[in-house]
């Protein structure tokens, strides 16, 4: 009832905004802005003839941080300055139109404002700002020519000018890692002297960003990175390590950092031997919260190292001083990196095959989880550990069964497909080919709700046919109904895995070119053309 619920609210609000859409201008505080009514080209034109950059919001009227920031500080008297160097463009997400600008511009995240040139090229992206002294040093900061885009074109005329590739390193977006790792390493060849400051800075800020690289990769991918930035983490030590650091790493001495990329470099005594540099940095009475991130490699070392009691006990340390948190944000935040801790534990006993004590430390997780009321991060972190780790296989099981028996709705697709997987995971993939098969032939529920929600559903028991490679006739039918209902990148995409499966390359080609040109996020860009090259070369 209450998914259902739910689907008739998106359906009647994405009515009311058809029926009655927006002003393509409002006023917000003492400001006017455009909105998602006026098209791109539209706002192109216009910001020629005003002769300024436009300056876009993505809000939701259901996200609190965008309605706060819209109280705080658009509706604030101070913002004009910022209109008067810009123009402003409010995109509204439960808008149809508005839907179709977050489309284009794979937004993922709200608040989220990006500022273009008046000609519409992208110069910067952020999350939001607290004050419109903030956006406006923003907006004249880019201006100025500190963005991505214009530090580009002049790298394009200086490719080896050190000063702006470390400008474009700090201009790339958060999620793009790789590409100012590729910078920094590129600064660094062009002048190794360690005594150089911009080279300095570079060796810091590789090793800042490493292990968030790494955090992003499969768990069987990380060494092989990390022994690629293993040379520049064994020539920072040795030239700014312990009292050198003057960038990045100054304010902890980088430990944190070189001991994640040991531990990911599976040198867990040196990685002992950093975390033990720290703990003589220690005041009589330490406060283990401050850096409680370090403490999950710190374990994972001691425990690789066979010092299973020592790791317990800096476990107990940081859980006693967890105890005394009461203020609620403060213990949300802290309760993620606490739960860390506890997943060392588990994937390091789950590594070794011992079970029992994974599936001990499984449930302590579930139990801690969910007395800091992170009950949406239990039910996810339950069937990554059973999924991934092969450990709480049974009573994850159960927990689907549990909820399975409670009726079928538009999410039940998703559990049995993480149940298909637990299956084969268990060394039973006939058992979880027919729980798939049979629940797609049973699915007549599916034809009851919104042709989105069902495609995607199809959409996910299909994909668990090409992941657990059991692909077959039933396989390809559920794909085609899927892409059929709605031709999505992700139902496009998996179809075409499907033909390739069965050697029609060409056609699985001529899917994933489709697919896409309707990538909705640079990961997905990524995969696809990935596909696209390796089924090109299997023709040839």
């Amino acid at each position: 009832m209450r998914t259902r619920a739910i689907l008739l609210l998106a359906v009647f609000i994405v009515g009311m905004g058809q029926l009655f859409p927006r002003e393509k201008q409002i006023t917000i505080g003492e400001t006017k802005w455009y909105t998602e009514q006026n098209n791109f080209d539209e706002m192109i034109v216009i910001a020629q003839k005003a002769k300024k950059p436009i300056l876009t919001v993505f809000s939701a009227t259901w996200c609190k941080p965008c309605q706060k920031l819209k109280k705080e500080v658009f509706s604030s008297g101070d913002f004009k300055k910022v209109a008067n160097e810009t123009l402003l463009l409010y995109i509204e997400q439960t808008d149809p139109k508005g839907m179709e600008y977050c489309k284009k511009n794979k937004i993922r995240v709200f608040p989220t404002i990006k500022l273009f040139s008046r000609e519409g090229i992208l110069l910067d992206t952020m999350s939001a700002k607290h004050s419109s002294d903030e956006f406006l040093n923003w907006v004249k900061d880019i201006k100025s020519g500190n963005n991505a885009y214009d530090i580009g074109r002049k790298l394009e005329k200086n490719p080896n000018d050190r000063a702006l590739i470390m400008k474009m390193a700090n201009k790339l977006a958060p999620y793009k890692t790789a590409e100012k790792m590729a910078c920094l390493e590129k600064l660094i060849k062009l002048e190794p002297d360690t005594k150089d400051p911009l080279t300095q800075e570079a060796y810091e800020k590789m090793i800042a960003y490493a292990p968030f690289l790494l955090m992003t990769q499969a768990p069987e991918k990380r060494r092989g990175t990390a022994q690629k930035y293993e040379k520049y983490l064994k020539t920072l030590i040795k030239a700014y390590y312990p009292d050198k650091f003057r960038y990045s790493l100054k304010p902890d001495s980088g430990i944190p950092h070189i001991t994640a990329l040991f531990n990911n470099l599976g040198q867990y005594k040196k990685a002992y031997k950093f975390f033990q540099d720290y703990t003589k940095m220690l005041p009589e009475k330490p406060n283990h919260l401050i850096k409680i991130h370090l403490y999950s490699d710190a374990i994972n070392a001691l425990l690789h190292l066979k010092k299973e009691k020592e790791a317990i006990e800096w476990f107990q340390k940081v859980k006693s001083q967890m105890a005394n948190v009461t203020n609620k944000r403060q213990l949300r935040v802290l309760s993620m990196s606490y739960l860390n801790l506890l997943e060392t534990f588990i994937t390091f006993y789950a590594e070794k095959g011992n079970i029992p004590k994974a599936d001990n430390y499984v449930d302590t997780y579930l139990k801690e989880a969910k007395q800091f009321g992170q009950d949406h991060l239990m039910e996810l972190k339950r069937l990554y550990f059973a999924k991934t780790y092969g450990v709480y296989l049974k009573q994850t099981i159960e927990h689907i069964d549990k909820t399975l028996q409670k009726g079928i709705n538009a999410n039940s697709a998703n559990l049995i497909c993480d149940k298909a997987r637990i299956l084969h995971k268990m060394g039973q993939p006939e058992k979880a080919k027919k729980l798939v098969t049979d629940f797609y032939k049973s699915g007549d529920y599916l034809k009851k709700v919104n042709p989105k929600i069902h495609s995607r559903a199809l959409n996910n028991l299909a994909w668990v046919f090409v992941e657990l490679n059991m692909v077959d006739k039933t396989a390809l039918e559920i794909a085609e109904k899927s892409v059929k209902l709605e031709a999505s990148p992700n139902a496009l995409d998996t179809l075409a895995r499907v033909h390739a499966h069965f050697g029609n390359l060409k056609k699985a080609i001529e899917l994933e070119k489709t697919a896409l040109e309707k990538a909705e996020s640079d990961f997905h860009e990524t995969e696809f053309k990935k596909k696209i090259t390796e089924w090109q070369n299997m023709v040839k």
